[in-house]
């Protein structure tokens, strides 16, 4: 087909956080000469955008991009013509590219949070996997100071180990250890988050000769962004800093505010790219204090499951604290609620403490 495209290689996948990516397409145009070799790059320049739009927001339906598509040669910084050929009244060229990535990501992503349906919750878990001293926690905690404070700016609510924790104590090991996007991924998804954030920090610091008293030091900031519950498909951006100073704590603190700086703008548009498979929902959310044991929640889960409208309950959290039921229900609160109270259980009843909107909070009263 005419003016069809194809991606064929990634010459330097660079990353989100890279300024420039080299890439090699393929396109083609109907006619020859000048003109059709000119329309042929166009294409092949439409091909690169088209393959940025699909790999960060995994739709195809690319009506609220065409601002993009309608100038994809403004991500095109240079290109060579490596082959054409023109046979059957077409032209065909491969070309490489070198391409505004870093641009073309914060455009897509300032047009998918003009239409977001609502702002997503982020999880934010920093964690330095590696170390043991004391220093680790210190600078866990100024990461995640200054990524949240990013976060908040753009307008997102957040949340932070702090408050899983008042909940969910037993979830504190693996949050900590969350450095896997997976992990954090399906972390957010059970506390009821739409996107996680995972920083992981690391570094070095040694003096810069034998007899030297100044320490060179290095950090590494890596920060992994996944919708809840889809930690396969988590964007990752990097950043590095070197520095000098006598004392080394000081001079790896330094660096690691240097490297969180840096990655600002770049977790902004990682999230915001995020954002666009948020949607707004009708489930609802029954929360269940002091539970007791899990396997009343169970009993609760199968209680709902019998009221008509009632697709789906599904058990995130289960513990002594605190159960939590995700139910796919399009229907009106007061039966949900009255099915809630009504329904025999083993050995305790339920008190009805807050409905709102699609979220529902009870509160275990033990038979006596």
């Amino acid at each position: 087909m005419l003016g069809q495209v194809l991606v064929v290689a990634l010459l330097a996948a660079l990353g989100p956080n890279a300024d420039l990516e080299s890439v090699r397409v393929e396109g083609a145009a109907a006619g020859t000469g000048p003109d059709a070799v000119m329309a042929a790059v166009e294409n092949a320049a439409t091909a690169i955008v088209i393959d940025a739009l699909e790999s960060a927001t995994g739709t195809t339906d690319f009506s609220l991009f065409k601002p993009i598509l309608d100038h994809s040669r403004q991500y095109i910084r240079s290109y060579e013509v490596l082959q054409q050929h023109s046979s059957d009244g077409a032209t065909r060229v491969e070309i490489e590219a070198r391409v505004r990535r870093r641009q073309l990501r914060r455009d897509i992503a300032d047009l998918v949070l003009s239409r977001v349906e609502r702002r997503p919750k982020v999880l934010v878990l920093v964690t330095a996997p590696e170390a043991e001293e004391p220093l680790a926690a210190e600078l866990c905690d100024s990461a995640r100071t200054s990524l949240v404070k990013r976060l908040e700016k753009d307008e997102y609510d957040t949340m932070i180990l702090d408050d899983l924790l008042e909940l969910l104590p037993e979830e504190e090991a693996q949050a900590r250890r969350a450095v896997d996007a997976q992990e954090a991924a399906e972390l957010a998804r059970r506390s009821l988050a739409d996107i996680a954030v995972v920083g992981e920090v690391s570094w070095d610091a040694a003096a810069i000769t034998p007899q030297s008293s100044v320490s060179r030091n290095h950090v590494e900031l890596t920060l992994r962004v996944a919708r809840a519950g889809a930690g396969d498909s988590a964007d990752m951006v990097k950043a590095e800093r070197v520095n000098h100073s006598a004392i080394p704590a000081e001079g790896i603190k330094s660096a690691l505010a240097e490297a969180c700086e840096e990655l600002a703008d770049d977790l902004s548009v990682s999230v915001a790219l995020a954002s666009a498979h948020v949607r707004a929902s009708s489930d609802v959310v029954v929360e269940v204090r002091d539970l007791g044991r899990a396997s009343r929640l169970g009993e609760i889960a199968q209680a709902l499951q019998g009221l008509w409208g009632v697709e789906k309950v599904e058990e995130l959290v289960g513990t002594e604290k605190l159960g939590r039921l995700r139910v796919e229900y399009a229907g009106p609160l007061a039966p949900l609620v009255d099915r809630l109270m009504s329904s025999a259980y083993s050995d305790f009843s339920l008190n009805a403490r807050r409905a709102v909107a699609r979220e529902v909070l009870v509160e275990v009263a033990p038979s006596q």
